[in-house]
């Protein structure tokens, strides 16, 4: 049996900016085990590449290949079914930009002629820029996207505002629902598991998806189980390094109920058996 694992990266390999004791061994024995692994993230704030360097400067050594962020399964998206040479404003920092700039659209700098408003995290977001997304929607008719809609964030100070809060606030002002790439969405995994076959050149029998958050990680492997018949299983794993507390875990109702709660990716081996 083929097993590939699909890990999340804030919460899960490193919180803020250091990592999670244990991340870099985890990584290390899943590459000395030639087990296939993407690290599927909802934050759209930087390239693959610059995911890559950053978790590189934690010890945590992985190639950009292994990355697949919300902003890189936007533009897949967008590319797919709207083609070439759109305009779109967007509200998002580079990872996000550079995805929609990559698939041959403008980023516009206000809402004149937008056909697209794109929605992720930016940290330097204010009223003018929601401002001219609303406008973007309500006055050139523009569809809205959002890469994702997490609420929150871990960083190692506590929680953050995710994405989103900013994707709720033009979501209230237009009264239009975006529509979501990133996780818990079947979109962003038929991404990462064909990410992952390219990685191992063969098919995957059975994917492991480890994430921190139930609404989102969980409920991806939910969603992989009911959309990817391919697969012989799906697994999930959720650590509680990131946002999720324990006894929350342990509430947690039948369509976010992980199969594994463990405290962090060092506690993997523990239960490597009951995975392969």
């Amino acid at each position: 049996m083929k097993i590939g694992f699909l890990i999340d990266i804030d919460g899960v390999l490193k919180l803020g900016h250091r990592p999670i004791p244990g991340a870099d061994e985890f990584i290390a024995f899943l590459e000395a085990e030639n087990v296939p692994f993407v690290l599927v993230t909802n934050n759209s704030t930087k390239t693959p590449e610059d995911v890559a360097d950053s978790l590189s400067k934690l010890g945590i050594e992985v190639t950009q290949s292994h990355v697949i962020t919300s902003a890189v399964a936007t533009g897949i998206y967008l590319s797919e079914n709207f083609g070439v040479g759109r305009h779109a404003f967007v509200i998002g920092e580079k990872g996000l930009k550079t995805a929609v700039k990559g698939i041959g659209w403008t980023v516009l700098e206000n809402h004149r002629g937008a056909e697209f408003v794109i929605v992720g995290l930016d940290r330097s977001c204010d009223y003018a820029k929601v401002t001219e997304a609303v406008r973007s929607i309500v006055v050139e008719g523009a569809k809205f996207i959002a890469s994702n809609d997490d609420r929150t964030m871990p960083s190692e100070n506590g929680p953050m505002a995710g994405a989103g809060t900013i994707v709720a606030s033009v979501r209230y002002a237009t009264g239009v629902e975006p529509i979501v790439i990133g996780k818990p969405n079947r979109f962003i995994g038929e991404i990462a598991l064909k990410r992952l076959k390219e990685l191992t050149q063969a098919d995957i029998d059975e994917v492991v998806v480890m994430g921190d958050r139930p609404e989102t990680d969980i409920k991806l492997a939910k969603n992989m189980v009911e959309s990817m018949h391919d697969i012989i299983s799906v697994k999930s794993i959720l650590v509680l390094s990131g946002i999720t507390p324990r006894e929350k875990a342990e509430t947690l109702p039948p369509d976010l109920k992980p199969d594994f709660v463990i405290n962090s990716v060092a506690d993997v081996k523990n239960i490597w058996g009951a995975l392969i």
